[in-house]
C-alpha cells in the first residue's frame, strides 16, 4: 500500500509540473499577444501619419489650384 500511496503521489506531482508548464505557457502567450498588438498599433499610427501628411498638402495645392 505504501508503494501505491507514493506512485499516487509521484503522479500528482507530474501533473503539477505539467500545469505550471501550461500556465507558463499562457502567460508567455499573452505576453506576446500583448507585445504584438502594441506592434500593429504602431504600426497603424505611423502609417496614418504618413499617408496623412501628403494627403495634407496634396489636398493644399488643390486648393489653390481651385481658388
Amino acid at each position: 500500500k505504501e508503494s501505491e500511496i507514493a506512485s499516487f503521489s509521484k503522479s500528482y506531482s507530474e501533473v503539477e509540473l505539467k500545469l505550471k508548464d501550461i500556465q507558463l505557457e499562457i502567460v508567455e502567450s499573452k505576453h506576446l499577444a500583448s507585445q504584438l498588438e502594441n506592434k500593429k498599433n504602431d504600426l497603424v499610427m505611423y502609417l496614418a501619419h504618413d499617408l496623412k501628411t501628403p494627403l495634407t498638402a496634396i489636398c493644399g495645392y488643390a486648393q489653390n489650384l481651385k481658388d
